[in-house]
C-alpha cells in the first residue's frame, strides 16, 4: 500500500479508537512499542512499519478485532480461526466463503460478501449501523484487510479492477488510487472492491505453519506486504498446476530443478528450509485440480481421471477419499446441494 496519507490517517484512527475506548496515549504506545510522547501524538506522521504496530497492538489492547466500531467487539483469535478455515480450502472462492460465514456466525452487525459476475469478482462490506464509524475508517481498512487476505492466500497480489466507497473522500482521490488502483468511486451504495473472477479459482497455497507465521509480530501487515511471491514452493506450486493443466501430467523433480537451473539436491533443501518437500507440493497440486475438475459437473469422472494424471479410475476414486472420506460422486453430488 503506497499512499502515505492514507496510512497515517489510518493510524490516527487507531489510536483514536482506542483513546474513545478510555486508554490513555502511553498505554496506546506502549501496546505497539512506539515511543512518541503525547504532546506529539497528534502531529506524528506514521508509516507502513508503524502502522502494522499500531494496528496490532492497539486490538490485543482493546481485546477487539473490529477496533471498537461496532457494538460488541470481536474477540482476539477470530482472525486466525477464520485463517485457519480459509488454508483448509482447495480455491480462494472457497476459502472467501467460509471465511464469509464464520465472521455471519460472529458478528451480525458487519456483513462480508463474495459476489460473482462475468469476468469480475467483488468483494462488499456492509456495517448495519454507521454511527461508530462515521468517517468510513471500518469499511475503508476492510476493503485493503480482504485484498490483502485474498493475494497471501493464493500466494500472488490480486490486482483491483475498481474500489468503491460509501463515504466521501476522507484524503485526495489520487491517494486512493495509489492505494487501490484501478478506478475508485465515492458515495455508492456500497463499499468493497471488484478484481478478475479467474482469481477465485486459483489454489490455495498456504497451510497452519502459514498461519503461524503470519501472526508472528513484525513489522510487516498485510496492508503492505502479501509475504508470498518469492517463496519458492510457490513458485513451485504455479509451475506443477500450469504443467498438469496444460499437459495432464506432473513434471519430475529433475525437470522442476532444470526449469530452477539448479540441481535436485538444491531444490530439495530449498524447500525443506520452507517446510515443504516436492511430494507435499505435487500432491497439494494434485488435489486442487482434482477438486477444480469435480467441481465442474460437466466433466465426466472418467475424463477427470484422465485430466488429473491417474491411470485408472480407482486411483482416483482412492485419492479422493483419502482428501474428503467421500467418493468422487459423492462429493460432486454433496457440492451440487450446497449451491
Amino acid at each position: 500500500m503506497s499512499a502515505p496519507v492514507l496510512i497515517n490517517r489510518y493510524a490516527h484512527a487507531f489510536i483514536n479508537a482506542a483513546r474513545n475506548q478510555g486508554y490513555d496515549d502511553q498505554s496506546i504506545w506502549r501496546s505497539a512499542g512506539l515511543k512518541p510522547t503525547a504532546e506529539q501524538a497528534d502531529k506524528t506522521v506514521f508509516g507502513p512499519v508503524a502502522l502494522s504496530h499500531l494496528s496490532r497492538g492497539i486490538k490485543l489492547l482493546m481485546r477487539d478485532e473490529f477496533f471498537g466500531s461496532l457494538s460488541s467487539p470481536c474477540k482476539p483469535g477470530a482472525f486466525q480461526m477464520m485463517c485457519e478455515l480459509a488454508v483448509a480450502s482447495l480455491t480462494l472462492e472457497q476459502g472467501l466463503r467460509k471465511s464469509f460465514r464464520f465472521y455471519a456466525l460472529l458478528c451480525d452487525e458487519v456483513e462480508f460478501e463474495l459476489q460473482q459476475m462475468a469476468h469480475r469478482a467483488g468483494i462488499s462490506i456492509r456495517i448495519k449501523e454507521r454511527r461508530s464509524d462515521r468517517h468510513g475508517f471500518f469499511l475503508e481498512w476492510y476493503t485493503t484487510f480482504w485484498r490483502g487476505i485474498a493475494s497471501w492466500l493464493i500466494g500472488e497480489k490480486i490486482p483491483m479492477l475498481s474500489a468503491q466507497f460509501s463515504q466521501a473522500p476522507q484524503a485526495r482521490i489520487a491517494e486512493y488510487q495509489r492505494a487501490y488502483s484501478g478506478q475508485c468511486r465515492f458515495a455508492a451504495e456500497v463499499t468493497g472492491f471488484t478484481f478478475d473472477s479467474r482469481y477465485l479459482n486459483r489454489p490455495i497455497v498456504r497451510n497452519a505453519s502459514d498461519v503461524a507465521t503470519l501472526l508472528k509480530p513484525a513489522p510487516i501487515d498485510l496492508v503492505s506486504v502479501t509475504g508470498a511471491e518469492g517463496a519458492l514452493k510457490t513458485r513451485l506450486y504455479h509451475l506443477l498446476f500450469t504443467q498438469l493443466q496444460d499437459a495432464q501430467r506432473l513434471i519430475s523433480m529433475e525437470e522442476a530443478a532444470e526449469q530452477y537451473h539448479m540441481s535436485t539436491q538444491t531444490l530439495r533443501r530449498r524447500l525443506e528450509e520452507e517446510g515443504a518437500s516436492y511430494r507435499s507440493v505435487k500432491e497439494a497440486v494434485r488435489r486442487a485440480f482434482v477438486m477444480q475438475l469435480l467441481d465442474n459437473v460437466d466433466i465426466p469422472l472418467g475424463r477427470v481421471s484422465e485430466l488429473s494424471g491417474y491411470a485408472e479410475s480407482t486411483e482416483l476414486t482412492r485419492a479422493v477419499k483419502t482428501w474428503t472420506g467421500l467418493s468422487p460422486r459423492a462429493y460432486r453430488n454433496q457440492r451440487g446441494s450446497q449451491r
